[in-house]
């Protein structure tokens, strides 16, 4: 049993390195590339790229603090105590101080984006991450050895994590995803702004509420969810969590690309147009007939992104710019 994360620990490196047609070496250096300049925050420029991966390591403080206690195992077994019975490190004040790092991470990458734009919103975003780590300062601290009793020490977890949840959901569905431009609608304003069915909105929206409620379940002891004969373990119930963070990531991931890709609402982008990123006949400017009867432009007309390739493309615009030279060296 003491082989079982070590050989785990192996699998996953050596699917990480695995050679893939899709996810190439490039790729995976950009990765790497992007994930340094998360961690050594404020130091570099943020970009939309490292914005993202901030955020998505943000929910990543199971699986570091499963890390860390693997790493501990793996030690203390195969190194220095062959009778390993616990890990002390799980239990102190060092991983609180390992699970708050994403959270800190983004702070630092929200003061660089203020420091770079001096947009006040960047302020607020980094106030978000500050109340994160408020609520895990919160949870780490035992309150019961400062005086304090059992029913004081709840009522202060529960207010710092409705106050966090309640900061999150509100950035989340009014800033990531563009949803509720004012109170009378929820779906953004402009009908150009949507790649998914309004539907989809309210479904993300809804799942997005409860996912980010899960914390509750820290309070409630396990042996409450039980039917009779049958408990919960605490591994399933941990498990299923887990599970639910991953899927509300990934909900979360898909508006924020779709929002920010449609109206650069990050400031990313020094120009607001980009490719759309479904099959969209192109339609060219409407110019007058040349002298000959003919409507220039026609190359691009049955032109479709999705279907004519890079190549197709590039002949069709160099077709049009052509016919607008030369128009515009008779007409001159």
């Amino acid at each position: 049993y003491k082989w079982y994360p070590v050989i785990m620990l192996c699998v996953n490196f050596f699917i990480l390195f695995l050679p893939s047609a899709h996810f190439r070496g490039k790729y995976r250096f950009r990765l790497v590339k992007c994930l340094a300049t998360v961690v050594t925050a404020p130091l570099f420029r943020v970009t939309f790229a490292a914005n993202v991966l901030g955020d998505v390591l943000t929910s990543f403080t199971r699986p570091i603090k499963d890390l860390v206690y693997t790493s501990c195992y793996v030690y203390n077994v195969f190194l220095t105590t062959p009778n390993f019975d616990g890990c002390a490190v799980t239990g102190s004040l060092w991983i609180w101080f390992i699970l708050v790092l994403p959270y800190w991470f983004r702070l630092c990458q929200c003061m660089r984006r203020y420091y770079d734009t001096r947009e006040f919103t960047n302020l607020l975003n980094a106030g978000k991450y500050t109340t994160g780590i408020i609520m895990s300062a919160v949870t780490a601290v035992d309150w019961s050895s400062h005086g304090f009793s059992i029913y004081t020490s709840r009522l202060l977890w529960v207010f710092f994590f409705i106050l966090a949840t309640l900061y999150m959901l509100a950035w989340d569905i009014r800033m990531d995803w563009g949803l509720m431009p004012s109170v009378e609608t929820f779906t953004r304003a402009n009908p150009q702004h949507h790649f998914y069915p309004w539907y989809y909105y309210y479904t993300f929206a809804a799942m997005n509420v409860i996912l980010r409620s899960t914390w509750a379940f820290n309070l409630i002891p396990v042996e409450s969810f039980s039917w009779g004969h049958m408990a919960v373990s605490a591994d399933i119930l941990v498990f299923c969590v887990s599970a639910g963070e991953i899927y509300r990531r990934a909900q979360w991931a898909i508006l924020r690309l779709e929002h920010e890709h449609l109206t650069n609402a990050s400031k990313y982008r020094s120009v607001l147009w980009m490719p759309p990123l479904q099959r969209a006949e192109i339609t060219p400017v409407e110019r007058p007939p040349s002298r000959s009867g003919s409507q220039d432009g026609g190359s691009l007309r049955n032109t479709r992104l999705g279907s004519a390739g890079p190549a197709a493309l590039q002949s069709a615009l160099a077709s049009d710019l052509g016919s607008a030279l030369l128009q515009a060296r008779r007409v001159s």
